[in-house]
């Protein structure tokens, strides 16, 4: 398999692509650079080509790079030009707001509250991710995803804290370059406890929201076990999808090695 690598490096490095379609092996090249020594060493190496072609579409986990910068998609792109003066309605980004009742069998501490945030916050690296307006992102992980609780000690108390709470989150802006995106209130009071959440959806979707929610209310529940982080980064995902945009480009280039 060495010597496959070291044929797909020399075929790269004179910008010859090849890719698999329907079981053939085909390739775009530049005028001249795929030379009749060339194509002889591809016809005879064939079989293992295609095999290392195909091991390159498997998505894989690369987490020695999980912090170095990678492409916004194009969703996020569209958000955070949405967010700019270029358009007659735009200057605001696609900002998400939630209030979720949870009911717990008996009262639950700050500290379990606390705990359980920040455990959750650790198997999600996309919370601390920082979007530039030159069409990248990364995970800085410097950043900070707090909690804040509140604890009402009467129903007037508490209704007061929902509702100030309420309108600072339920229209808040962010700055895609200064995470976090996302702002968690806690109240915490006699009529029941209400997680306030203000989310900018260049960060996640309603999905991601639901996953987050979810494994912070097991790690609050079970508190004994630790919490599986995804096996797949955001960026692993993003990474490979441009990967095969860029290869499936060649296919609308005729050609093939016989």
């Amino acid at each position: 398999m060495n010597a496959v690598k070291q044929l797909l490096a020399q075929l790269q490095a004179h910008h010859i692509e090849l890719w698999e379609s329907d079981g053939a092996l085909r390739f775009r090249a530049p005028e001249g650079a795929f030379t009749p020594a060339l194509r002889e060493q591809v016809r005879a190496q064939k079989t293992a080509i295609l095999a290392a072609l195909r091991a390159q579409q498997h998505l894989r986990h690369d987490p020695d790079q999980r912090y170095a910068p990678f492409p916004l998609t194009a969703v996020q792109s569209a958000y955070l030009l949405g967010r700019t003066r270029a358009w007659q309605d735009g200057g605001t980004g696609c900002h998400g707001y939630a209030e979720l009742i949870i009911s717990e069998p008996e009262p639950r501490t700050a500290d379990e509250y606390q705990q359980a945030w920040q455990k959750m916050v650790a198997c999600h690296d996309m919370l601390k991710v920082r979007a530039s307006p030159e069409g990248w992102q990364c995970i800085d992980p410097q950043v900070a995803v707090p909690l804040a609780i509140t604890v009402a000690t009467s129903a007037a108390q508490h209704d007061k804290a929902q509702q100030v709470i309420r309108q600072r989150l339920k229209h808040q802006q962010y700055d895609p370059q200064q995470p976090p995106l996302l702002t968690a209130h806690l109240v915490l009071g006699p009529q029941g406890t209400t997680l306030h959440l203000s989310v900018d959806l260049i960060m996640t979707d309603f999905v991601g929201i639901n996953v987050m929610v979810t494994d912070f209310l097991q790690a609050l529940r079970q508190p004994e076990q630790a919490l599986q982080p995804p096996t797949l980064s955001f960026r692993d995902y993003v990474l490979h999808i441009r990967q095969q945009q860029e290869s499936a480009a060649g296919l609308r280039t005729t050609g093939s090695s016989r």
